[in-house]
């Protein structure tokens, strides 16, 4: 609440003159108008002081009736923001936790990138389902300098094991470095299907050991 109050001073001074004022104020002009003798008959009041004030505690008790129902309905909204909030945080771990991850490696080469084996290594101790592999390529820079015309399927990857791709890439003339990109889909144990962007950096002659696997 204090909090509240350093951040919103004016806010809070404006709020206080107002209770204030309708607290007070009112009642006292109220007190000093039937104090005042006013001779046009028709501004005469037809009722006492006590009436209408009893009437202006009713308008402040109806007043304060709708401000408090507001209250408790921004309240109830932000409990509910916060709620939906965590639910939301926790449906996020519960996805995380039961995602398949993995890790890709070069297993070997015929010449710099030719006939390239991969291992793709379920890292997790989650199964992934329906394992498809494609959009197979290397690129150098902005070229692509082969594209594979195969796709690659498994029925599951069990935790801590993987599957071997046999590539038919031919040996590359590039002397610098060369990136294999690799898109992949799978389905979770709650077969909520997942989709992973992969790529290993090549670098001539014979070093490929940057890889990465990124969810997309």
């Amino acid at each position: 609440m204090l909090d509240w109050i350093k951040k919103h001073r004016i806010l809070f001074v404006i709020v206080c003159v107002i209770i204030s004022v309708a607290l007070f104020g009112v009642p006292f002009l109220i007190h000093l108008l039937f104090k005042v003798n006013i001779k046009a008959e028709i501004l005469q009041a037809e009722w006492s002081a006590g009436e209408f004030l009893g009437y202006y505690g009713a308008v402040l008790s109806f007043m304060g009736t709708v401000v408090l129902g507001a209250l408790a309905l921004y309240q109830n909204h932000i409990i509910k923001a916060e709620a939906d909030k965590k639910a939301a945080i926790l449906e996020e771990q519960e996805r995380i936790e039961n995602m398949p991850k993995f890790y890709m490696r070069n297993l070997g080469a015929s010449g710099f990138c030719g006939s390239l084996r991969i291992s793709i290594n379920n890292v997790s101790n989650n199964i992934a389902y329906d394992v498809d592999v494609y959009d197979i390529k290397i690129k150098a820079g902005s070229k692509t300098i082969w594209e594979s015309q195969d796709t690659y399927a498994s029925p599951v990857i069990n935790p801590q094991k993987n599957i071997e791709l046999n590539l038919k890439s031919p040996a590359s003339n590039e002397k610098g470095e060369v990136v294999l990109y690799a898109t992949m889909s799978c389905k979770d144990k709650y077969y909520q299907k997942h989709e992973y962007l992969m790529k290993m950096v090549c670098r001539y002659p014979n070093d490929y050991s940057d890889s990465y696997v990124t969810e997309i």
